[in-house]
């Protein structure tokens, strides 16, 4: 098994899918006592230190030195194969022992291709996450000091061709982009598209139980590289800077950093239809946490130089306005997390940690009420902030009363109710001067603006503050998530047989 042969390349091949199979149906079975019956069939337990010691040494040798491209990449799957399948067991023990990552990273720099990198940033994945919260973890102190930049924009450039592709598959399943107006359309919405030129008979969408059950099953199972791109956010700065920055290749591509923000966006969109889902969605949130907390980065993402274009998921109502070209990526983050809520909110009540999100989402309001003018666009957006909050004033208290919030001493509720209930004064008492029920946009301006000098806005302390993220808060979330890529591998493996 251990001596691999140097005539073919065919027989290499044959060779590791024998061997991936062979490991992954040996691996993936139920046993009683996971650890040693695994190594009991592979190796014996008197012989398993010897044999798996060489067997990985093998492995690393070839994905450095392998004389081609295609087997190296045989090598990787091998290696995928045992991780996933001994991810419980004590074997992964012999792959954080025998350092894999200089060999990962030498075959990321001579591939020839973005989709042979998918493998072994999943690869990667899998191994920073084994057991990391309870040993120092080695691939994990890889990433904090990595910084040959070359390797980097290859793997960022392999997250946004994986999150394209990803997201297409939510699109298959419903197109959500409306279509401008043009001969075409005008003749179809006629009834007409028959005689439109060069028509095509329109795809047969499914029916919505149909549609449901076929969302339920995404993402695809290349979403367990997304593991390893919030691994590489969290321990690496130039990462971060390069996710972020790196350029489309083409004005008729996405930029990776903005086909990753499309692939969040479906899958927040969609969140609620399982629990994987509902990790992958949680796990990107994650990312987008890391990458605003960074002042450096947060002023980036804010700035015309990261002006992109991003795709939003447009499958449910309430839809977002429909935005063509480029636009700063704080913008587009913006967009995804609002939605996300949005699609989201019949599941988020039954929360575990609901108080948490009710007194974030108060205070950000509040927060916006009192520094609004220094960061929204200009005056009337400000304007149009408080004038929203009176259109919502009952719904305020009704929301007040639904979670007891006047209970809770961290709620900033009554901050909202008060200015509703002052600039709704001022609007009646305006009404009654012009002896008229309704009043006109510019008059209504007008009481906005003429309240600020009598308003007084009581808002708590702190609300401009927050905790930074700490992973160890996210601990049991993170081995769910590394569960879940853990299936997505063998998945993947399945799919190349």
């Amino acid at each position: 098994m251990l001596t691999w042969p140097s005539e073919s390349l065919k027989f290499y091949k044959l060779t590791s899918q024998t061997l991936t199979a062979f490991l992954g149906g040996t691996l993936n079975k139920k046993y009683t006592n996971t650890s040693s019956d695994v190594i009991t069939v592979l190796a014996g337990l008197d012989h398993v230190d010897a044999i798996f010691t060489e067997f990985v040494a093998a492995l690393d040798n070839i994905i450095r030195n392998g004389r081609h491209l295609d087997l190296r990449q045989k090598a990787i799957e091998v290696a995928l194969s045992v991780t996933s399948g001994a991810y419980q067991t004590g074997l992964l023990s012999y792959l954080t022992h025998r350092d894999l990552f200089p060999s990962l990273m030498k075959y990321i720099q001579e591939s020839d291709t973005t989709i042979r990198i998918l493998q072994p940033f999943a690869l990667l994945g899998l191994l920073v996450n084994y057991n990391k919260f309870e040993f120092q973890n080695p691939y994990r102190l890889r990433l904090d000091d990595f910084v040959n930049e070359a390797i980097i924009r290859k793997m960022v450039k392999s997250i946004g061709q994986s999150s394209s592709s990803s997201r297409d598959r939510y699109v298959a399943i419903q197109d959500d982009l409306p279509e401008g107006w043009n001969l075409n359309s005008t003749l179809t919405f006629l009834g007409l598209g028959g005689l439109a030129p060069g028509a095509k008979p329109p795809a047969p969408a499914p029916n919505p139980n149909a549609a449901k059950a076929l969302f339920a099953t995404l993402p695809g199972p290349e979403a367990t590289i997304l593991l390893a791109t919030y691994d590489f956010t969290h321990a690496n700065k130039l990462f971060c800077f390069n996710l972020v920055s790196s350029p489309a290749e083409s004005k008729r591509e996405e930029s990776p950093f903005g086909a990753y923000l499309s692939l969040t966006s479906y899958i927040l969109s969609h969140a609620h239809r399982s629990v994987r889902s509902t990790l992958y969605a949680h796990l990107n949130l994650l990312v987008l946490r890391i990458i605003v907390e960074d002042s450096v980065l947060l002023k980036r993402i804010c700035s015309d130089e990261s002006k992109t274009t991003v795709r939003l998921c447009r499958h449910k109502q309430p839809y977002l306005p429909l935005v063509r070209g480029e636009r700063v990526i704080a913008a587009a983050i913006l967009d995804t997390v609002i939605d996300g809520i949005n699609h989201n909110l019949r599941h988020l009540k039954s929360l575990p940690n609901i108080n948490t999100l009710l007194d974030n989402l108060v205070s950000l309001v509040a927060l916006s009420l009192s520094t609004g003018d220094a960061f929204l666009p200009g005056p009337a957006e400000y304007d149009d902030l408080f004038y929203k909050l009176v259109e919502t004033g009952d719904i305020l208290v009704k929301f007040r009363d639904l979670y007891e919030l006047d209970k809770r001493p961290s709620n900033s509720i009554a901050t909202l109710i008060s200015v509703s209930e002052h600039y709704y004064q001022l609007l009646t008492s305006n009404q009654s001067k012009t002896h008229s029920k309704h009043l006109s946009p510019q008059q209504v301006s007008n009481v906005i603006k003429s309240g600020y000098e009598t308003l007084s806005i009581t808002a708590k302390d702190g609300l401009d503050s927050w905790d930074r993220y700490r992973e160890a808060d996210e601990r049991v979330m993170l081995k769910k998530v590394a569960r879940a890529a853990v299936a997505d591998v063998r998945a993947l493996l399945k799919g190349e047989d």
